[in-house]
């Protein structure tokens, strides 16, 4: 369940991606592209964000492991991104639609993602970032080594605004690996995918 009581709920949240189901359980998906219940579930929270949403599922749609599916909740947008979406959706079946009734803000949309969702593994990305295409990949190699690990984090680095390149975010912000790490017992289970994930105020996930 996603929660806006983080410190930097929305930050946290992108940086993560979880195994749904126990390694060998019932509910894994199968490899196959197009299966009914897909490896991966993409869930992104989406409030006026017309500018950028086609680029954002795009980039999901262009991952090197194909079978997933993206949930894209609309949190009552006004700007036109309904359409988008629905475009979006009308040319590729792996895009799935749901719009709420009432504004619930990027938790709440969240949650009503993950209630929606079919894959073994559920990821996160927001509407106005991107993806390059081995990041799910490079996730599901973390978990294929890891069969025990329940949730990979890896870390980001921040460019292209008026300070130019930052420092890697978790090197300056290891408390919240620490934090999320403190859900897991042993926190040993919480390995890093070892691949630079970069920021801006638009995000590049790698």
């Amino acid at each position: 369940v996603c929660s806006s009581d983080l410190g930097r709920p929305a930050s946290v949240t992108a940086m993560v991606c979880c195994r749904f189901t126990s390694p060998g359980g019932s509910g894994m998906a199968s490899a196959s592209s197009g299966s009914a219940s897909p490896m991966f579930s993409v869930i992104m929270p989406v409030f006026n964000c017309r500018p950028w949403i086609r680029e954002a599922v795009e980039s999901v749609l262009a991952q090197t492991v194909p079978d997933l599916e993206i949930i894209v909740v609309d949190d009552c947008s006004t700007d036109g991104s309904l359409d988008a979406i629905a475009d979006l959706a009308g040319r590729d079946a792996r895009v799935r639609l749901i719009r709420r009734e009432k504004n619930g803000h990027a938790a709440a949309a969240r949650n009503t993602g993950l209630e929606a969702s079919r894959g073994a593994f559920i990821a996160f990305l927001d509407a106005d970032d991107v993806w390059l295409p081995t990041r799910l990949a490079s996730h599901r190699a973390v978990f294929d080594a890891h069969p025990d690990t329940v949730m990979v984090i890896s870390d980001f680095q921040g460019f292209g605004g008026p300070d130019g390149l930052e420092a890697p975010y978790l090197t300056v912000q290891r408390d919240l690996l620490n934090a999320a790490a403190s859900y897991l017992e042993p926190p040993s289970r919480l390995p890093a995918s070892g691949d630079p994930m970069h920021r801006c105020r638009r995000d590049l996930w790698i």
